[in-house]
Order: structure tokens, then sequence, then C-alpha cells
């Protein structure tokens, strides 16, 4: 029989009442999570079904759900599922911000801080949009039109090192050759999914 120390009742009680916390914590977190999750599924079928307010729907959307991300990190088949549907609306946010900053780059004196703007965006918030390599090609345009040589060269590399089969892959190496950069150094730095941030 062990012998009572004073207060171990007490002691008990208190561990038991925290872990009940914690479990009841946990199912909480879970319930958040499940609410934003289906919050989000249910305004990418408003999506589907085409409302009139797409592109607030689509963010208010892909910010619930790259919200509770980090909560569902160790669950693979829950993040599986947010990824799934994160994907689409990444490719509708990826090809608006896409399109803007083509606006401002084909004007004849368009902001190239606005379409750099929503190029680095692109490639921070929405790394597996499937115009990547054009988002770096016009990348380069804009360090290009900033003279910034090295910046350009470092998008053009990088296309063309994790792209090869891009469409602006061609035009790539030719805009590389045009501004001086004629020795490919090896891919290896350029696999790396981040990009610098802009100067």
């Amino acid at each position: 029989m062990l012998p009572k120390a004073p207060g171990s009742a007490l002691l008990i009680i208190l561990i038991f009442a925290g872990s009940h916390l914690h479990a009841q914590e946990r199912i909480d977190a879970q319930a958040s999570v499940n609410e934003e999750l289906w919050k989000a599924e249910a305004e990418i079928q408003l999506l589907q079904c085409g409302t009139l307010d797409s592109l607030n729907v689509a963010m208010r959307a892909w910010g619930r759900l790259k919200a509770i991300l980090p909560a569902i990190a160790e669950d693979a088949g829950l993040r599986m599922r947010v990824e799934r549907d994160m994907s689409p609306l990444e490719e509708f946010l990826g090809e608006r911000d896409l399109q803007i900053a083509n606006l401002y780059l084909d004007r004849e004196r368009g902001s190239t801080r606005g379409a750099q703007i929503r190029l680095l965006h692109i490639t921070r918030e929405y790394p597996d949009f499937s115009k990547i390599d054009e988002v770096l090609f016009r990348l380069s345009d804009v360090s290009l039109r900033e003279d910034d040589r090295d910046q350009a060269s470092t998008y053009l590399y990088r296309l063309v090192c994790r792209y090869p089969g891009s469409l602006h892959a061609k035009a790539a190496f030719e805009r590389l050759n045009e501004i001086g950069f004629y020795a490919i150094e090896g891919c290896d730095k350029y696999k790396k999914k981040e990009l610098p941030e802009s100067r």
C-alpha cells in the first residue's frame, strides 16, 4: 500500500482535469477546422455555380483553407483533401493576378512595380500555378525594364532549369544570350521553389 501524501487526491484531480481540458481543446480545435473546411467547400460550390462575386468568394475560400493547413499538418488524408480543394482556387486567383500583371506590362508606360507585386504574389502564394513559367518570364521583363540584368537572369535560369519543356524556354535562352549570360551555371541552385524578394 502506498503512503498517502498530503494533497495527493487534489493532485490527481488536477491532473485529470488538466488532461480533460487538453482533450476538450483538441476537440474544439478539430470542430473549428471542420467548420472552416465546410465553409470553404460551400464557397467552392458557389464558385462552381457561377456566383457573381466569384473573386471575393475564391479569395475567402482560399484564405480559409490556407489558415487551417497548419492545424492539420499531422492528418495526411485531410491535408490532401484541403490541398485538392485549394488547387482550382489557386489557378483562378493566379490567373487573375497574371492577367492584371500583363495589363500593367502591356501598357506603353505601365507600372513595373504593380506588375512585379502581382507576379511575386503568385510565386509566393500559388507556387503550383500552371503558368508559373510565364510568371517567371514576365518577372524577367520587369527586371530588365528596371535595368537589373542579374535578377532577370535569375528568373530566366529558373524558368529553363525547372520548366525545360515550357513554351517560354526557348525565348528565355534567347533573352539570356541577349543580356550577356551565355554559360549555364548548372540548374542545381535553381531547383528550390522560393524566389528572392524584389530589391
